[in-house]
């Protein structure tokens, strides 16, 4: 595609204006610096030789360079910016030249004091799909980006993106465990483990699943359940069988990230909610599950017991568009049933039972 054709696109997409979302300056990105984020625009702006990368984010009426590569991080107008007009699009945009742009955008400078002539951005998104800024790069001189160089800065969007959402995880598991200390934590935790109880774990499911679906990240769920605990409970009591319950939650909570998650779903039963790029890191985190429980007795009052755990695996991948929590449930109940099966103390799931 030759500039003027590139160009006559770019205004083109000024006659058929589109409503911007609503994003509000408390996206996860509005705290301090993160080097995943200044990582990740250095490298896009050695890959595509520019010398100006900048991931922003918008509100109404603000556009923060958050990280910035060939400029100061700065809040500055939304209007008239090329980023927040990318933002209220939602899509791809490309101006080969923004001097000869009929629908000029306010001149940028970059560090260097070179006026900017180039500019292509991406909307970036958050883990529910909302619009909340943008990904973009710009040269001092004309330029058109071939096919190849477009897929790489749409991957280094991705990248970006990805690493926003597990910040944000991260910050939504935080924000509500603060909320459930101020209410009503009492409704969604477990009151002798500590953990989510079955309300609460569910629920986390259909926000990870959410994320799942946005991002193509891999959705692991791990099913566990505590080896022959009714006779523990038969033998020692139930005192002692809440004792095991609450150290074999602690040591499971050991063996996780910060951004896993972790709920008792029934009397010896738990779940375990991981999200992650690598399609196996669930069952890696399940045999670490296994084994964190069976290398020491768990201490009691009744003395030192012996515990083991049996523990299924059901994945949801990138290409599994219509999978649902309900689905995801079945099938780890179902690889659980199959470790109970093969002798108990073991893990099996998508990748581990063949």
């Amino acid at each position: 595609m030759t500039l003027s054709e590139l160009n006559m696109k770019a205004e083109a997409l000024f006659r058929h204006p589109v409503p911007v979302s609503t994003v509000k300056m408390d996206a996860p990105m509005y705290t301090p610096e993160q080097a995943r984020f200044d990582r990740v625009v250095k490298l896009t702006s050695q890959v595509l030789k520019v010398p100006v990368v900048n991931l922003s984010l918008v509100d109404n009426d603000h556009l923060w360079l958050k990280h910035t590569v060939g400029m100061q991080p700065s809040v500055v107008s939304r209007a008239g910016s090329c980023c927040g007009y990318v933002a209220q699009q939602d899509g791809y945009l490309e101006i080969p030249d923004l001097r000869v742009s009929r629908h000029r955008f306010n001149s940028v400078f970059g560090a260097n004091g070179n006026e900017m002539r180039f500019y292509a951005g991406y909307p970036v998104h958050d883990a529910r799909g909302r619009t909340i800024g943008s990904f973009c790069i710009m040269d001092d001189t004309p330029r058109v980006l071939s096919a190849q160089e477009r897929e790489w800065m749409f991957d280094l969007k991705e990248i970006a993106e990805g690493q926003l959402h597990s910040v944000e995880l991260s910050q939504l598991k935080h924000d509500m465990e603060h909320a459930l200390v101020e209410s009503k934590r009492d409704g969604v935790t477990d009151a002798l483990t500590g953990v989510w109880n079955r309300k609460g774990i569910l629920h986390i499911l259909e926000q990870k699943l959410n994320v799942s679906e946005r991002t193509g990240e891999t959705l692991g769920v791990v099913y566990a359940d505590i080896d022959h605990f009714k006779r523990i409970n038969d033998t020692y009591g139930h005192a002692i069988g809440d004792e095991v319950l609450v150290q074999v939650a602690d040591r499971i909570r050991l063996m996780l990230r910060n951004y896993d998650a972790l709920g008792r779903i029934g009397g010896e039963e738990f779940l375990v909610l991981v999200l992650d790029p690598a399609p196996n890191a669930a069952q890696r985190i399940a045999e670490r599950i296994r084994q964190a429980i069976e290398q020491r007795p768990v201490a009691t009052r009744a003395g030192d017991l012996m515990v083991s755990m049996s523990l299924g695996v059901a994945v949801r991948h990138d290409e599994q568009q219509q999978a649902t929590s309900t689905a995801l449930m079945a099938e780890a109940d179902r690889c659980l049933y199959q470790a109970k099966n093969a002798g108990r103390n073991c893990v099996h799931g998508p990748e581990l039972s063949a």
